[in-house]
């Protein structure tokens, strides 16, 4: 869904102008790239806002740019997140690094 539309001209020589747009985008809540996340400041749910940004002397090509932009950062973002949750470290060891041969071991209180 769009949520924001900028669009401004810029110019560029003296018989054209550049267009130069700003997109705003935010997945619909339940769908398939549904982007709700919790702040870590307020602990409330949040939906993630992708943007992007596109310019060309046509504003339709312009416009397309942008939203192209914004949906590849989401579908970026999306990918990332599916990839991070499935790969989840259940042992509790993280990153950790045998020494000397020994395995890691956790400690707990």
């Amino acid at each position: 869904m769009v949520t924001g539309y900028s669009s401004n001209a810029i110019p560029y020589s003296n018989l054209q102008a550049l267009a130069s747009t700003r997109v705003v985008i935010v997945p619909c809540a339940n769908g398939p790239n549904d982007s709700v996340v919790m702040d870590a400041q307020s602990s409330v749910l949040k939906e993630k806002k992708f943007s992007g940004s596109g310019s060309d002397t046509d504003i339709i090509t312009s416009s397309a740019r942008a939203y192209t932009s914004a949906l590849n950062k989401l579908l970026s973002w999306h990918m990332r997140r599916s990839s991070n949750l499935s790969e989840k470290d259940t042992s509790g060891t993280g990153d950790a690094v045998a020494v000397n041969g020994e395995a890691p071991s956790v400690v707990s209180a």
